[in-house]
């Protein structure tokens, strides 16, 4: 410090300096803070602070478990859902049953009477070579969901070709499973979870049981084939708790009778004709379809959901035409929301408003 101080004294002071920097500093003077007094915080206001923390903490707790109701695997299938309609359609399992030497174990369901998802844990044998299975090497196991219960004493010992033509033979075989994949695999305890999705044609039973049958156990690649990680088939029983609340209606739409349902998982759409080239394309019934809210809000079908159809079939009974589009909704609905379904002009079929109730 002293070789900067010979330096300023050194070296010349320009004229005036002096008078312009005090200038500055007293002009400066707003900068200049005041230091606030200590007050000591007084009981009562830590008493209110606390009593606020609390219950910021517990709407934010609350609010975070009234958004994520279902586990991480059903949201990756749906889009933004009410957490008031999720609680309809969802339901927490957790019921297993061991079958031999695997054990079958239903956690979670989001479902309604036409739609179901299914998280199910698949616990491999005791004797399984977990070095052996991978997620790229490994197939899911293949289930069917009939409605009634049945016991692994009356499966125990029989094949699953035995059990399909015997016990499971006087169950009502309602759901369709269509999709089925493996979200994760816990080689600690040989689990593998998987997720199943499947819909119904006709009306359950409301109450009664579900049965969820492993027919096809999994199976491990190996060089040539695929070698099967179980030699029998498994099931387990639950009951499902779930809305049962749907809306439906018809309307004439030139030569073409159209019917729709909503439920809060799926919306069909239906349409027969005295002949097949009357009928529409089931591809084009969801894309020109929109759901008419009793708020006067429109939204076009295929926005939120995804498409299941089928062919045009001739009724039996009735000799005319028929096609269905059975669509899964991305979203969960309050069908009674639902005022009424439009379908739009189809070629020569002009165009039909379907009103539910």
């Amino acid at each position: 410090m002293n070789r900067y101080a010979r330096m300023t004294q050194s070296l010349p002071i320009p004229e005036g300096q002096e008078a312009r920097l005090r200038e500055r500093v007293l002009s400066a003077g707003t900068a200049w803070r005041r230091k606030a007094p200590y007050r000591p915080w007084t009981l009562a206001r830590k008493a209110l602070l606390a009593a606020a923390v609390v219950a910021i903490l517990t709407v934010s707790v609350g609010a975070a478990s009234r958004l994520m109701p279902w586990n991480r695997f059903f949201l990756g299938r749906f889009d933004r859902v009410d957490p008031e309609l999720a609680d309809t359609v969802f339901q927490s399992v957790e019921t297993s049953q061991t079958c031999g030497d695997v054990t079958v174990t239903v956690r979670e369901a989001v479902m309604d009477q036409r739609a179901v998802w299914l998280l199910v844990d698949y616990q491999l044998p005791a004797d399984t070579d977990m070095d052996q299975v991978r997620m790229n090497t490994v197939s899911p196991p293949l289930f069917d969901l009939y409605q009634g219960s049945v016991s692994w004493a009356e499966l125990e010992g029989l094949t699953s070709h035995e059990a399909q033509n015997g016990p499971m033979q006087e169950l009502n075989n309602l759901y369709l499973v269509e999709t089925t994949s493996i979200e994760t695999m816990d080689p600690e305890t040989r689990t593998l979870t998987v997720l199943l999705y499947g819909r119904c044609d006709r009306e359950p039973a409301s109450g009664e049981p579900l049965t969820l049958f492993a027919w096809m156990p999994p199976a491990v690649k190996a060089e040539t084939s695929w070698e099967p990680l179980a030699d029998h088939p498994a099931a387990v029983t639950f009951t499902p708790v779930h809305t049962t609340v749907r809306t439906a209606g018809t309307a004439r739409a030139g030569d073409v009778r159209y019917t729709a349902e909503v439920t809060a998982l799926t919306v069909t759409l239906a349409a027969e004709a005295d002949r097949e080239e009357d009928l529409p394309y089931g591809t084009m019934m969801r894309l020109r379809a929109e759901l008419l809210l009793r708020d006067g809000t429109a939204v076009p079908l295929r926005t939120v959901s995804n498409w299941s159809g089928g062919d045009p079939r001739q009724n039996g009974d009735t000799g005319r035409w028929e096609i269905a589009c059975f669509t899964t909704l991305r979203t969960v609905l309050d069908p009674e929301e639902v005022a009424a379904v439009r379908i739009g002009e189809i070629g020569t079929v002009p165009e039909a408003c379907i009103a539910l109730q």
